[in-house]
């Protein structure tokens, strides 16, 4: 039975745990965003814009 709680304990806990990404420009402008990649020189990452996801990438400074 104490088995079973604790599985379901984390089994809650997990679901509901979100990640958030959030860049900084180098202008200290924040984007609330998805990076979604990262490369050598550019940071791929989706944002919503009027409720609509937006595809972007930024070279990285």
């Amino acid at each position: 039975m104490k088995k079973i709680f604790i599985f379901a304990l984390l089994a809650v806990i997990a679901n509901s745990i979100v990640a958030q990404d959030l860049i900084i420009t180098s202008e200290g402008d924040s984007i609330n965003c998805k990076i979604t990649k990262v490369k050598n020189d550019f940071v791929y990452f989706t944002f919503k814009h009027n409720d609509r996801p937006v595809k972007y990438q930024r070279k990285k400074l």
